[in-house]
């Protein structure tokens, strides 16, 4: 084996030592940077397809299974190609529709999936399946972005809480595309709902990677991102377009003509030291729709006040707010259905607050 070619096993081998198979609580958070169109998804792909291999087929430095969730961010039908690699759990607001139409010429083995649809779409988590990958399809329903950070933002909430509760399996690796949109840097117009999210974030990073979890975020430039939580990717996998800044990562910034002549199969990670590898070929990846088929998406999730609002085919609405910590029953309060979970908190249903719980049977 040539020397050069050697050396770039070896850093392989690295990488999948050090990062991949550390999914307990030695995990790290990484992100993916770049420019649309050069290679991020299939970034991701690889990742996905290296945990499998080695923290769920296997088992990783933790001893056990980890669980992949996936926040689909609706580019065509990407999500189908996660069924090349394993199991996989679709998770939809209760009320909307997904089909999954497999092409008749596809040549490629696909694993088992199934879709589950969630009552409460403000919490996914206790619908994930342990050791599969699950997909969390809630933007393909949304057309508000402020409703897509506002619900995002409770998503992260709702794990802090739920993991430290010991409610959801880890370890968990949690794929976080756009990331931008969810946690802005502060020189950028953010919402309401993105200030609360990036505060929840910025608050609990760390604390979710000593609950096992690691996030693996996509963002088109690291500067986009909140700097208090970027600062907190130990690793980082940088595609053409990353630009960084000398301000952020002066080491990094001096090469940024180096991202720039990476092809969409070449990738370089940066260590946690700031030191990066040499160029690395990864795998390439089926696409979707025209070697697999198509996922279509049917119904609305929409925002009123607080409110949840989930529209499906046939018209019929069902409204799911956030949870109340008053008891586990489900019952009636002026006509909107309340799903009530002690174990989590009332977050912001004030009227649920002053009304209280009616229902007699209602544990105090």
């Amino acid at each position: 084996m040539p020397v050069n070619q050697a050396k770039i096993e070896a850093q392989k081998r690295e990488f999948t030592n050090e990062y991949v198979k550390m999914n307990g609580r030695d995990c790290s958070h990484l992100i993916v940077t770049g420019t649309t169109g050069w290679g991020k998804t299939t970034v991701l792909f690889w990742l996905i397809d290296a945990i499998v291999r080695y923290c769920i087929k296997s088992l990783g430095a933790s001893g056990k299974q980890e669980t992949i969730v996936w926040y689909d961010s609706r580019k065509s039908s990407e999500a189908l190609t996660l069924l090349t690699m394993w199991n996989v759990r679709f998770l939809i607001p209760k009320g909307c529709k997904l089909t999954i139409n497999i092409r008749k010429d596809c040549k490629y083995k696909l694993h088992e999936y199934e879709i589950i649809e969630m009552d409460n779409p403000m919490l996914p988590w206790q619908y994930v399946r342990k050791g599969w990958i699950n997909v969390i399809c809630l933007k393909p329903y949304v057309l508000d972005p402020g409703t897509v950070s506002y619900i995002i933002g409770k998503y992260f909430r709702s794990l802090v809480e739920m993991a430290h509760n010991k409610l959801i399996p880890v370890p968990m690796a949690l794929f976080l595309d756009e990331f931008q949109r969810l946690a802005p840097a502060t020189n950028h117009n953010r919402s309401g709902s993105q200030v609360e999210a990036t505060q929840w974030i910025e608050e609990n990073i760390q604390t979710v990677r000593s609950l096992e979890i690691r996030i693996i975020a996509v963002s088109h430039q690291p500067s986009e991102v909140a700097r208090s939580i970027r600062k907190e990717f130990s690793w980082q996998l940088p595609r053409r377009g990353t630009c960084y800044t000398f301000q952020d990562e002066p080491r990094l910034a001096r090469f940024n003509k180096t991202w720039g002549f990476l092809d969409k199969l070449d990738l370089i990670f940066v260590r946690p030291d700031r030191t990066f590898s040499d160029v690395i070929g990864i795998d390439f990846y089926p696409l979707a729709e025209e070697e697999i088929g198509e996922m279509i998406y049917d119904g609305i999730v929409v925002r009123e006040d607080k409110i949840i609002i989930t529209v499906g085919q046939d018209k019929k609405t069902s409204v799911d707010p956030l949870p109340c910590d008053t008891c586990k029953l489900a019952h009636e309060l002026d006509g909107t259905k309340v799903i009530c979970k002690d174990m989590m908190k009332i977050y912001e249903l004030d009227d649920i607050r002053e009304k209280g719980c009616t229902d007699k049977e209602a544990k105090a």
